[in-house]
């Protein structure tokens, strides 16, 4: 394998993949002023130098970069450029740090463990998003028809930061393509191929669905939905064979989520999911939905493959960065493809329903500042629309998406929400300014759990930001870092203090075999519990417990005493206490082990509960303070006074003494 490709523009630093037709490499690019893209680490796909038709398969990999190239949404894997070397074609994309689904439940299967059901309703959230951006993709005004044709595992790619991409576009199939499909070839994947797709029939965006509803059913049950020892089996069975539903293997999934697979599944296209829109409503109408902004996929990942997320966050740190006019749009947005505008030209700003009402709130204030008419601010997210709204001017149109992207001008999108608005109905500037931002800057600032664009706050008095923080056009985000935090916190908490009482109650309860005596000046015995509490040390002898002998006063002769009577008086004392306690200093530490790991239980609860019960961040950093005290005292305690097997510090500083003066009863 060359170590230079494209006159040494990229060197190759290891192969990812290999194929019967390509090959996909990791390599380091030397940077592109020009393109606006730095230096860094990039992923190139190309042919194969010496398959024997290689003249065709670069034919079909142009194609393949010439749809990748219109493809650019935060779901989809992003195509920087196309190069050529030695006359064959380079596609440049950007390198992903994570794992493909197929890596993800290959390692759920051996180990007999499945995928959550939030996270797999969050992978086919997103997934599902990416697609609907591929299906409507438009060239001025155009539709293109794009058809992925191979939805599966191996194409829908997590990464280690919590993104989803649906990757490798090689065998999509656009209306506007010149390379034609031989009759009677199947391409895609056989197990995931729609029924329509097997019997070669006129394929739609619900032939994507179907494939993703069979990666569904398998991310939630583990298993291979359609895997038969032959093709023609396999094709029997999606075409004709009842398909199991997925509780017959995975008892605890919900009703609704059951019936939101199965409806993925329907050979029936009429009563199929038709599109990535209509799937994402579905989803966000669920009870289980409610999970969704919390899910952390990143974490989750990182997770199941620790060892790889440490290397692979330190290569996406020196990945290549694109730095864009455009922005990259965001959840539910439809497709449009352009030949590059202008930097005068304007964009047609792409935001949520929610954003868009705010706007038209703001357009409808007097100049007192006082709302007039329907006071369309106030709606509940709940209340409102998620489909296309028209703005009312020639060539811009709303979607569900929160970010802006520049499209070609189309046919305004029916609406029948009854946004009156004039011809010349200009939004508010903050709302124009607040959806932009290059690619290489940071993508969000999280505030209250939700993402906002950059420079934004969703405390601040705009439309926008307003709209932002109720809008369920797109599915908010939390904050990974927060996140993670909390719930690891939590998690160790409630490990902690579990751990911390078995351990007192494993605690051997010791018993003192004997104490020490020296003698008053009265000329009676005193008992205490350590040789070092006597006023001379060295003169102290040791009292078997089990067998004492004494003196008692007006008697020389040292007697024995009653062991049980000796007991109850030296427990009576405190000298028992005293002389149970362990001399050494390993076994006091054992003794002090429980308390201070149930400290420590309860100091993370204290840090993490306020950040997963409260949204608001003064009040989450007061009652932060206020627990970390409380948990902070209440140790302070333990140690001193002693909780658990931790006798305390007091009994540490006590000296108790049982004098004999008078003999036994």
């Amino acid at each position: 394998m060359t170590d230079q490709l494209a006159g040494g523009r990229f060197t190759v630093v290891r192969r990812l993949a290999q194929g019967g037709m390509g090959e996909v490499l990791l390599v380091e690019f030397a940077g592109d002023g020009a393109l606006r893209l730095s230096a860094g680490l990039v992923v190139v796909k190309r042919v194969l130098p010496d398959h024997p038709n290689r003249a065709h398969q670069a034919d079909l990999l142009r194609e393949e970069g010439r749809v990748s190239l219109r493809l650019l949404h935060e779901n989809l894997v992003e195509t920087f450029f196309v190069d050529e070397h030695d006359g064959d074609p380079l596609i440049v994309m950007e390198f992903l740090s994570g794992r493909a689904m197929s890596q993800v439940l290959g390692q759920a299967k051996k180990r007999k463990e499945y995928v959550p059901v939030d996270v797999a309703l969050a992978l086919m959230r997103a997934a599902a998003c990416g697609l609907h951006f591929a299906h409507t993709l438009q060239d001025r005004g155009r539709p293109l028809g794009l058809i992925h044709r191979d939805v599966s595992p191996a194409n829908l790619f997590v990464t280690f930061d919590g993104r989803v991409k649906v990757i490798d576009f090689g065998v999509a199939k656009a209306d506007d393509s010149e390379i034609r499909t031989s009759t009677g070839i199947l391409k895609g994947k056989l197990g995931y191929m729609s029924p329509e797709h097997a019997l070669g029939e006129t394929l739609s965006p619900a032939a994507d669905l179907w494939s993703l509803g069979v990666l569904f059913w398998e991310t939630l049950c583990a298993e291979r939905l359609f895997a038969s020892s032959s093709p023609s089996q396999t094709l029997a069975a999606i075409s004709e064979r009842p398909i199991p539903l997925p509780t017959t293997l995975r008892p605890d999934i919900p009703r609704h989520v059951v019936e939101l697979c199965m409806r993925l599944l329907e050979r029936d296209l009429r009563q199929r999911v038709p599109t990535g829109a209509a799937l994402v409503d579905l989803i966000d109408r669920l009870p289980e939905a409610r999970s969704l902004p919390r899910v952390d996929l990143g974490g989750w990942l990182s997770g199941r493959f620790p060892e790889e997320a440490g290397v692979g966050r330190k290569e996406a740190a020196h990945a290549a960065r694109m730095q864009r006019r455009v922005p990259v749009p965001i959840g539910l947005v439809e497709g449009s493809a352009h030949a590059g505008p202008s930097e005068a030209e304007a964009p047609t700003l792409v935001i949520g329903a929610q954003a868009m009402l705010q706007a038209v709130d703001r357009l409808r204030t007097d100049d007192d500042g006082a709302p007039s008419g329907s006071g369309l601010g106030t709606s509940s997210s709940e209340e409102l629309p998620t489909r296309p709204l028209s703005l009312g001017r020639a060539g811009a149109s709303l979607s569900s998406g929160l970010l802006a992207d520049p499209v070609e001008p189309s046919q305004p999108h029916p609406s029948s929400e009854g946004l009156d608005l004039p011809p010349t109905a200009v939004l508010p500037p903050e709302v124009l300014s607040a959806g932009l931002r290059p690619l290489n800057a940071p993508p969000a600032e999280v505030s209250g759990g939700r993402r906002v664009p950059a420079g934004t706050t969703a405390d601040a008095s705009t439309g926008f930001a307003r709209a932002l923080q109720q809008s369920t056009a797109t599915m908010p985000l939390v904050d990974r870092g927060a996140s993670w935090l909390a719930v690891a916190g939590l998690t160790f908490g409630v490990l902690a203090l579990a751990m911390g009482i078995g351990f007192a109650f494993a605690a051997p309860h010791m018993s003192p075999v004997d104490v020490y005596a020296y003698q008053a000046s009265q000329g009676h015995e005193v008992l205490v519990a350590i040789a070092e509490h006597a006023p001379e040390p060295a003169r102290a002898r040791r009292v078997s417990i089990s067998a004492p002998v004494v003196r008692l006063p007006a008697d020389p002769a040292p007697k024995a005493y009653a062991p049980n009577l000796l007991e109850d008086r030296l427990r009576a004392s405190g000298v028992w206490a005293r002389a149970s306690l362990p001399p050494t200093t390993r076994a006091q530490l054992a003794l002090l082990l429980p308390v201070l790991i149930s400290g420590l239980g309860l100091l993370a609860l204290a840090y993490s509960l306020p950040a997963l019960l409260l949204r608001r961040a003064a009040p989450r950093v007061v009652a932060r303070l206020v627990l970390l005290a409380g948990a902070s005292a209440a140790l302070w305690y333990a140690l001193d006074a002693g909780a658990l097997s931790w006798p305390g510090l007091q009994a540490w500083r006590e000296r108790p003494h049982l004098e004999l003066t008078a003999p036994p009863p």
